[in-house]
């Protein structure tokens, strides 16, 4: 009993004489750690931000601009901008003075699933001139021509496979030609206004001319299409949309 006592005695003066450390200060805490948190978030949004504005500078640079405009690409058909286009003339040639020309009956029988014919405009009727061409794949071409002037193409249906040779559209974006992104069959397609330069090339240039007109390029998970006309950008829409 009286060791007990001598115990609790010991006990009562050690806690009298312990010296307790200082409660934490767990609201300042929980301040300086949100404060923490929101630095973090203003910076890593400075940061986007500054992404943003650069992203955006490259298009304001020439050079640079140029370079993003390369990387538009549409099935088998690639657009991109050069200084020379359309002014280039080696190696262009009239749309009709390519090779593989056959028959609108022959083109059928021989490629049935690549071939598609507008329905609009409702007179259109068939194609006066057709041309299939392979280059690591089949490619159909449909122009319709001028009545008043048989050299002349007033339309013109570019229907390329899957894996037919590239087709490059270069025109020179310091000059007249327009290019917009728009749609067909709620795809993306490209418009080009005003006259600029087609290369047919499989590593080599095939075939080069000059279109002075407007042109829509899309796609479909089968085929790439080019539809070159005197059209709006509407009515050459319409036209592509009513391939049947």
């Amino acid at each position: 009993m009286a060791n007990d006592q001598q115990l609790d005695e010991l006990l009562r003066r050690a806690a009298r004489d312990f010296v307790y450390p200082a409660t934490p200060n767990t609201r300042a805490f929980l301040h300086s750690s949100r404060q923490q948190q929101r630095a973090v978030h203003s910076r890593r949004m400075a940061m986007a931000i500054c992404v943003v504005l650069a992203v955006s500078c490259l298009f304001i640079v020439p050079e640079v601009r140029a370079t993003v405009a390369r990387v538009l690409q549409l099935g088998t058909v690639s657009i991109l901008p050069d200084a020379t286009a359309p002014a280039s003339s080696d190696q262009t040639r009239s749309l009709l003075d390519m090779a593989g020309e056959l028959s609108l009956s022959e083109a059928q029988r021989r490629q049935p699933d690549l071939l598609r014919l507008p329905t609009y405009p409702a007179d259109l009727g068939p194609p006066d001139r057709v041309f299939l061409q392979y280059i690591h794949g089949p490619a159909l071409i449909l122009a319709w021509l001028d009545p008043e002037d048989p050299d002349a193409v007033t339309l013109s249906l570019h229907i390329l496979s899957s894996d037919a040779f590239v087709q490059k559209t270069l025109f020179d974006q310091e000059r007249t030609t327009i290019l917009l992104e728009t749609d067909v069959n709620s795809r993306l397609a490209y418009w080009l206004e005003g006259p600029h330069l087609l290369e047919n090339s499989d590593g080599e240039i095939r075939f080069r001319r000059i279109v002075e007109g407007n042109t829509l390029i899309w796609s479909d998970d089968e085929r790439t299409y080019r539809l070159e006309s005197t059209f709006s950008l509407d009515e050459a829409r319409h036209v592509a949309e009513s391939l049947k």
